[in-house]
């Protein structure tokens, strides 16, 4: 039996300055699941086992000296826990942790544009030595600091014949 302070939700509610429906879900929650794991609001986007894997995952590209971005971690997420989350999810996701911090990378524009000038001597001497292999151009694919894209429209062609 309780045997409490006896009063009336509608007093309690004017007491915490809610609404009397907010007080009367509350104390059912609480008589349903007691002092238990029930918090307030949405469940955590991640458990504590997919979140030691997110951050293993992190701390092992941060080693290898490849940060992850937001994509990455999405296409991580999706692979290993079957979570399809958005990229505006994973940033606030990021933000609330303590675990994890964002940092802005480097520009690769402005690494493009004050290339010095024996770089590119010594790209061009690299891809004339490529060139000697005579190399079909459906083998030809674009790997930059971008990624990975096929040549789409590499086929061959035998003209005047």
């Amino acid at each position: 039996m309780n045997e409490g302070v006896k009063c009336s939700y509608r007093i309690l509610a004017s007491l915490f300055g809610i609404i009397l429906p907010a007080l009367s879900r509350q104390i059912t929650q609480f008589i349903k699941y007691g002092k238990e794991k029930r918090r307030n609001g949405r469940p955590p986007l991640l458990t504590s086992y997919q979140h030691a894997g997110l951050k293993e995952y992190i701390t092992l590209g941060e080693n290898s000296h490849t940060a992850r971005t937001y994509g990455d971690i999405r296409r991580f997420l999706y692979d290993e826990f079957h979570k399809n989350v958005t990229k505006k999810t994973i940033h606030s996701y990021i933000d609330y942790q303590q675990d994890f911090k964002v940092v802005q990378g480097i520009l690769l524009e402005s690494v493009r544009a004050f290339v010095s000038s024996s770089q590119i001597d010594v790209y061009f001497v690299d891809l004339c030595e490529i060139f000697q292999f005579d190399i079909p151009s459906r083998f030809v694919a674009n790997i930059d600091e971008v990624g990975f894209n096929n040549f789409d429209d590499a086929r061959e062609l035998r003209c005047g014949q």
